[in-house]
């Protein structure tokens, strides 16, 4: 059996309508990132779920009582820990399903594996490390014909990994290693997909759309230049490290570009 969990969004309809009660998680997140996820989680015909940072693994029909800002990038959050998802998974049944499809970046597919790590479930990630514009695009892609597993080739099996020696992993992270340009990309990718009058975009959500940030692979500070690059007058600086380059680095965009 198969289950799709998609990434839940930042963007949410309390966000525009303070009032608007408790909703269905189906329903709570109304950015195009989300949507796009969402109507291929529906056109497959399969059991799918939403991962919230706050909530854990939700079915769409699970009430949220309000809005909330809560992010695996950000630890002072408080995100929901991998001991709760594994009660989850068992709690809900969820070891059931032999092959997992995760339609979200690289933080949230990783989180998938670790709440699963106690079955026997394969873990795809087809979405993990790219772009956001590539993201939506696999995503149509995939919608349309043998599912988005089939959308591209690199899908992440991250189910039952050997582990790696450092320098194995060296070896094959060489090529991986983001540049300026993928950062830059991967912004535009976000710009353009928000709806609303502007987008808040996080420095450690950003780098984990192109690629890890642990390590030696990390380009933390260039991501956070790019960032700073691309704003304009009116955008702010909601938050941020003394230095002005960490994870933290989080700007408000406005809309339209």
């Amino acid at each position: 059996m198969r289950l799709v969990i998609i990434e839940c969004g930042k963007s949410k309809i309390w966000d525009k309508n303070p009032s608007a009660g408790p909703q269905k998680a189906g329903d709570a997140y109304t950015g195009s990132y989300f949507r796009s996820n969402k109507r291929c989680a529906e056109s497959q015909g399969q059991d799918w779920m939403i991962l919230s940072a706050e909530y854990g693994f939700m079915r769409p029909d699970f009430v949220i009582p309000g809005n909330y800002n809560v992010t695996f990038a950000k630890p002072s959050t408080h995100p929901i820990s991998v001991e709760e998802l594994k009660r989850q998974v068992a709690e809900q049944g969820l070891e059931r399903y032999d092959q997992v499809t995760v339609l979200g970046g690289r933080a949230y597919a990783e989180k998938v594996r670790e709440g699963f790590a106690d079955t026997n479930a394969r873990i795809e990630a087809p979405l993990a490390g790219r772009s956001m514009g590539d993201q939506m695009h696999m995503a149509k892609q995939g919608c349309g014909g043998d599912g988005v597993q089939g959308a591209g080739q690199q899908v992440v099996q991250m189910a039952h990994r050997p582990r790696q020696s450092p320098v194995a992993r060296s070896q094959r992270g060489a090529s991986r290693i983001p540049t300026a340009d993928d950062f830059r990309r991967a912004l535009r990718g976000r710009l353009s997909s928000a709806d609303g009058a502007y987008v808040d975009v996080n420095a450690g959500e950003l780098h984990d759309l192109v690629g890890t940030r642990s390590g030696k692979d990390s380009r933390m500070p260039t991501c956070c230049n790019v960032m700073q690059a691309a704003r304009r007058d009116g955008d702010t600086i909601l938050a941020g490290p003394p230095k002005g380059r960490g994870a933290t680095l989080t700007i408000r965009y406005l809309l339209p570009r």
